[in-house]
């Protein structure tokens, strides 16, 4: 009974030591697991900050991108302004030349929600009352010109135009400070009148009719 016991007990130290040397092992890779968790919790601390320094540069781009599009939109303006002004000079001149006494000063008005640059009453030598029409560009390209053409060749803006003030008849003009290849044919084409800053370039055919 005494050997049996001895080689129990031998079989339980080698069963205890081989326990040990597990939990050993365990400990081993708990251990470097906790320096994995360890490291990746310093990374996600690094990445949350390097987080939180994009959003500030992103709200500071987002705060410097609306400030240059308030920018571009008063340059956008003030070009527009300087093109009006430069197509006001140009028109009158042309006008003027033609024999033509403009009774007011050109202006612009909005019809159906969009503006009509310029309009302005002039005399014929022979007493008519006609009203210029000028569509004002920067660039003006031939779709601007068809364009043009096809809003006020509409009965209906035609009308919305004469309920704004101006019942015509109209000498119909496109004006561009520069113009793009193609304009003047385009222009003969729609049966606009073109000018641009150095004067009328296609002369506007008979009057266009106001609405009935």
């Amino acid at each position: 009974r005494v050997g049996r016991l001895e080689e129990a007990v031998a079989k339980l130290a080698e069963a205890q030591a081989r326990t040990e040397e597990r939990v050993g092992r365990l400990e081993e890779a708990v251990a470097k697991l906790d320096k994995r968790v360890t490291r990746l919790e310093e990374a996600v601390a690094r990445l949350a900050e390097a987080q939180a320094r994009t959003e500030e540069r992103v709200e500071q781009l987002a705060i410097g991108l609306e400030r240059l599009r308030q920018e571009v939109g008063r340059l956008a303006n003030t070009v527009g302004a300087t093109a009006e002004e430069e197509a006001v000079s140009v028109l009158l001149a042309v006008l003027r030349d033609k024999g033509f006494e403009p009774l007011d000063e050109p202006t612009s008005v909005t019809v159906d929600g969009r503006e009509v640059d310029l309009v302005v009453p002039v005399r014929t030598a022979a007493g008519e009352v006609l009203w210029a029409v000028v569509d004002v560009k920067l660039r003006l390209s031939p779709n601007h010109i068809r364009d043009w053409s096809q809003r006020i060749s509409s009965e209906g803006f035609r009308r919305q135009l004469r309920g704004a003030g101006v019942p015509g008849p109209y000498l119909v003009y496109s004006y561009g400070l520069r113009i793009l290849l193609g304009v003047p044919d385009a222009a003969r084409t729609w049966r606009v009148g073109l000018l641009t800053p150095r004067g009328e370039l296609v002369s506007p055919p008979a009057p266009v009719e106001p609405a009935a």
